[in-house]
């Protein structure tokens, strides 16, 4: 199953939009563990032993001037993670690229070793030199290992 970052990033986004507008002071928040050692969390305790836990509000004091900076900085970093996901789809997309272009000419060398009559390599001179049994073999080999290093 292919995960895809961007739900991800949106879950993110929502969870961090939601503490923003939320005010902690309205809810209450209990702990407790059960009988088999779960550890629970929730606005209603069904347990006895549960401890009420103290979360910080997110909601500034009526006094203070809210932040007009916090939902900018959000924004920003919210584009930045966006473009960062962007940037590397495209790295991926350039990488299988390459890869199926290197699989295809895998394939057509080893197509070719199987189906020549002979094989030959080019000396220093820039001579042919027919490859004997043990060469072709090689070579058939090595086209073949090829394909499997970049196609599967």
């Amino acid at each position: 199953m292919r995960m895809d970052g961007r739900n991800d990033l949106k879950k993110t986004l929502a969870v961090l939009l939601w503490a923003a507008w939320v005010p902690a002071q309205a809810a209450e928040i209990f702990r407790w563990v059960d009988a088999d050692g779960q550890l629970h969390l929730g606005d209603r305790p069904t347990n006895p032993a549960a401890q009420k836990l103290i979360v910080p509000s997110s909601v500034p004091h009526p006094s203070q001037p809210p932040d007009a900076g916090r939902t900018q900085r959000l924004l920003e970093e919210y584009a930045a993670a966006r473009a960062e996901h962007k940037a590397s789809r495209a790295t991926a997309a350039k990488a299988a690229a390459e890869r199926e272009q290197a699989c295809l000419a895998a394939k057509n060398r080893a197509l070719e070793t199987d189906q020549a009559a002979y094989l030959y390599e080019r000396d220093a001179q820039g001579q042919k030199r027919i490859l004997n049994d043990q060469e072709r073999q090689m070579a058939h080999a090595e086209s073949h290992a090829e394909v499997t290093r970049w196609c599967d």
